[in-house]
């Protein structure tokens, strides 16, 4: 066969050519065949990278003796980004949580509050504290008891819903939750 080939240099370049042809058509076909598994590789990795960072809100209520609190908790893996929170069957609707509340009687403070939440970030595994009563506040626990029992009614008659999304600004669905809880001492 060497000695064909030898002798016929025209049947030679032919064969080169199509075997030069063959192997073009393989190198297209496996370079088609990676662009594709590239391209799969690259959704599924931007599906991870989306769920990966998802946050998961929680509303989170203590009624205390000597403390109660309202706060927003972010128990998922990515930041959260509030973008509103309303509370409901107040009497002041579409108001903060704080001007919810009755006034407190003399030399009682609120230990912490928050009225403006629109464009906060919780951090995963951080919280919001929307409300926060605690005794250490206060210059009488007898006078604390009295708002404490106050407060707990005031609140037990609101439901709170925080609307929020995550970096990728997708669409999850907002949290709620009734305070009824505080009304459990009735």
């Amino acid at each position: 066969m060497l000695q064909f080939l030898i002798e016929s240099p025209e049947v030679a370049n032919a064969m080169a050519t199509v075997a030069s042809a063959v192997l073009a058509a393989v190198a297209c076909v496996v370079a088609v065949i990676s662009l594709r598994v590239s391209s799969k590789t690259l959704e599924h990795q931007q599906a991870h990278n989306v769920l990966s960072v998802r946050p998961i809100g929680s509303i989170v209520v203590g009624d205390y003796e000597n403390q109660l609190f309202v706060k927003v908790v972010n128990n998922g893996v990515g930041p959260l980004l509030v973008t509103s929170i309303r509370v409901s069957d107040g009497p002041e609707p579409g108001k903060a949580l704080i001007d919810q509340m009755p006034e407190l009687p003399p030399e009682v403070y609120w230990t912490n509050f928050v009225e403006d939440t629109s464009g906060r970030t919780i951090l995963p595994g951080g919280e919001l504290m929307l409300l926060d009563l605690e005794v250490g506040s206060s210059k009488s626990i007898g006078q604390f008891s009295i708002a404490r029992d106050q407060v707990r009614e005031a609140l037990g008659k609101l439901s709170v819903e925080v609307t929020y999304s995550d970096v990728y600004n997708s669409k999850i669905d907002p949290v709620a939750r009734d305070l009824k809880w505080f009304h459990r001492h009735q």
